[in-house]
């Protein structure tokens, strides 16, 4: 059968529309910087299962031993990693935010989750099913090697993290953590409420409450009710401990590496599994 013109121009239609919202939807892929570094074949590939969610402060996404349903790439919401004890105590070994993606397990083809995942700071995220990002990962060397080195970044994370909370003093840890959340969240001010950084920082309210106050004293921030805001990073990095840096590094190589790659011909990607 000869197509019509209607036919010709709602397919044209229909392909450019298609078009438009993949390209709306990849640009936004800028706010996450896993999404961002992919080969433009594999944000291609990826975009087309991904769902745009908003995550609430408090929500959690798994808890330790449950089965993980889908992956988050968070672009402006900050998600706690939480080791949790028989007697219901939680330790934070890691956050993640636009640096990365919940849900790395499945990086090691485990779905059962060995942290639980709870929102600390609310924002967006993108969200693909894990049924949709297993064989992403078996079949893509792009998607596999990009997420190959920032699991490596995490596992350096949590290495550097176990050595600070031993060693580096209440004020280090706070400054360190306080500019690893303001980086992960893409925004200048973020809620975060003093109880909850006393726990994550094992210390309690009224020494979070007083160290605050000295950092605005000094000038560094300001807060309002639950609503932080750096205002001199430079003064903050002063306090902070070692480990910021040297996970900002880690962080750092996994765009160095991946230029590397995307600067190799098509086809050429290393293999890693």
């Amino acid at each position: 059968m000869i197509p019509t013109l209607t036919t010709v121009v709602y397919h044209h239609a229909a392909e450019l529309l298609l078009l438009v919202l993949m390209r709306g939807h990849m640009a936004d892929f800028s706010r996450n910087e896993l999404l961002n570094g992919l080969p433009s074949p594999e944000q291609s590939i990826i975009a087309a299962h991904l769902v745009d969610v908003n995550i609430n402060e408090g929500h959690m996404l798994y808890n330790a031993g449950d089965i993980i349903r889908d992956v988050h790439f968070p672009t402006t919401a900050i998600v706690s990693m939480m080791n949790v004890m028989r007697d219901g105590q939680t330790v934070e070994v890691a956050s993640v935010g636009h640096e990365g993606l919940v849900g790395l397990r499945l990086f090691y083809e485990d779905d059962e989750a060995i942290a639980r995942a709870t929102c600390l700071v609310p924002g967006h995220a993108h969200k693909i099913p894990a049924e949709k990002f297993w064989p992403l990962l078996h079949e893509h060397p792009g998607i596999r090697h990009i997420i190959h080195q920032y699991a490596h970044a995490c596992q350096f994370e949590v290495f550097q993290y176990a050595a600070c909370n031993k060693i580096h003093t209440f004020p280090q840890r706070l400054a360190r953590w306080l500019l690893t959340n303001e980086d992960r969240s893409n925004r200048r001010t973020f809620p975060l409420e003093q109880a909850k950084i006393g726990a994550i920082l094992d210390v309690s309210i009224p020494r979070v409450r007083d160290m605050l106050h000295h950092l605005r004293d000094r000038g560094i921030m300001e807060f309002r009710g639950e609503q932080l805001s750096i205002i001199n990073r430079p003064g903050l990095e002063r306090i902070a401990c070692e480990c910021y840096e040297r996970v900002q590094v880690e962080l750092f190589k996994i765009g160095v590496r991946r230029r590397a790659m995307q600067s190799r011909m098509p086809g050429d990607h290393p293999d890693i599994s």
